[in-house]
């Protein structure tokens, strides 16, 4: 598995960290669909606006996790309250509901993460080093290939932090979704 840290604002902005995220969306998105149509057989891509028969794509929402405090997220802002390692994200994923996870970004000026591990279903992946990342005003981390997280998987994002405190962890990429009552109204999905 391999990454790259990028600036934030150059990766939502123009220029080649631009292009190449772009292009590693569009990867996911291809390898996303493709299992997607393959697993929800009848249903076509809507995008944003999906009809009858199809399935919907929105952002990666934060009230499909369980963030620090063991509570369900309403935004990606937490107060990690001691140093050390702690949950960032830890959920089933539900049914009807899978996610192309692209990286992460780090929109807080000074991040107080130096390390990440997760698992996804039963893999468990090593851990990363991110301490680099120091060196950049708002990074993002970009993951090469990207992960696709099915329906009904265990999610589990974990840092270690060497500070208590406010940070902003937001997971880049999107959603699929097939049951429109959850995505299209005001509603929380756990409920």
């Amino acid at each position: 598995m391999s990454y790259v840290i990028v600036e934030y604002d150059k990766l939502m902005g123009s220029g080649k960290a631009h292009t190449f995220y772009e292009q590693k969306l569009a990867d996911l998105e291809s390898r996303i669909r493709t299992k997607t149509e393959e697993q929800w057989s009848g249903l076509s891509y809507g995008a944003f606006t999906p009809a009858a028969q199809q399935y919907g794509r929105t952002t990666i929402n934060p009230t499909l996790f369980v963030g620090f405090a063991g509570a369900v997220l309403t935004n990606y802002r937490q107060n990690f309250t001691i140093p050390g390692w702690q949950n960032i994200f830890n959920q089933v994923i539900p049914e009807d509901v899978r996610i192309a996870w692209a990286g992460l970004a780090f929109p807080s000026k000074c991040p107080e993460c130096n390390e990440l591990r997760w698992q996804i279903g039963d893999v468990l992946y090593a851990r990363l080093n991110i301490e680099e990342m120091y060196g950049y005003n708002k990074p993002a981390i970009l993951f090469e290939e990207g992960f696709i997280i099915p329906e009904e998987s265990q999610f589990l994002l974990r840092g270690r932090f060497e500070s208590a405190g406010f940070q902003r962890i937001v997971p880049l990429g999107f959603a699929l979704y097939r049951r429109k009552d959850q995505w299209t109204v005001e509603t929380n999905i756990h409920t």
